[in-house]
C-alpha cells in the first residue's frame, strides 16, 4: 500500500468515494459518492469554513501514515510471513536501521507532542495566522 505524501502533511482532503482511496484514507477525509461534483464543492467549503474538522482529519490522517501505512509497521508482518513459510526463525529486530518517521515540514515540530501538532495543523506553521477564537454563543 502506498502512503500518500497529504496524509503524511496531515492535509485533510475530500475525495469520490472509491475502494483505493478509502482504504488508504479511512476516516481521515470526507468522501463523495462518485462523480457528484456538487457534492465534492460542498465538502470542500465545509473543509473551508471548518478548522476543527481540518485539524482532526488532518490529525487523523497523519495517524493513519504513521500507524497503518507506514512501512515499518507493516515489515515486521512480512518478515514473519516469509520466515513462517520458509522455517526461519531470526533474532530481534533492529530498530536502529529503520527510517525515521515522515516529517512534516522537517525537524521544527515536535510530533511527538500532540499540542504542538495539534497547533501546527490549526496554523499550518504559519506564524501571521492566530488561532481563531470560537464565537460567544
Amino acid at each position: 500500500m502506498r502512503k500518500p505524501q497529504y496524509m503524511a502533511y496531515g492535509l485533510p482532503s475530500v475525495s469520490f468515494d472509491l475502494a483505493e482511496t478509502r482504504v488508504s484514507a479511512g476516516d481521515s477525509a470526507l468522501f463523495v459518492a462518485d462523480g457528484d461534483l456538487n457534492g465534492f464543492v460542498d465538502a470542500i467549503e465545509l473543509l473551508l469554513d471548518d478548522p476543527e474538522l481540518r485539524v482532526d482529519l488532518g490529525m487523523k490522517a497523519r495517524h493513519r501514515v504513521e500507524t497503518i501505512l507506514d512501512w515499518r509497521p507493516q515489515a515486521h508482518r512480512y518478515v514473519c510471513a516469509f520466515d513462517a513459510v520458509l522455517g526461519l526463525v531470526r533474532g530481534p529486530a533492529m530498530p536502529e536501521l529503520a527510517p525515521p518517521s515522515p516529517a512534516i515540514v522537517g525537524d521544527d515540530i515536535d510530533l511527538e507532542d500532540a499540542n504542538v501538532l495539534t497547533e501546527f495543523m490549526r496554523t499550518r506553521g504559519r506564524l501571521d495566522r492566530e488561532t481563531p477564537s470560537p464565537d460567544p454563543v
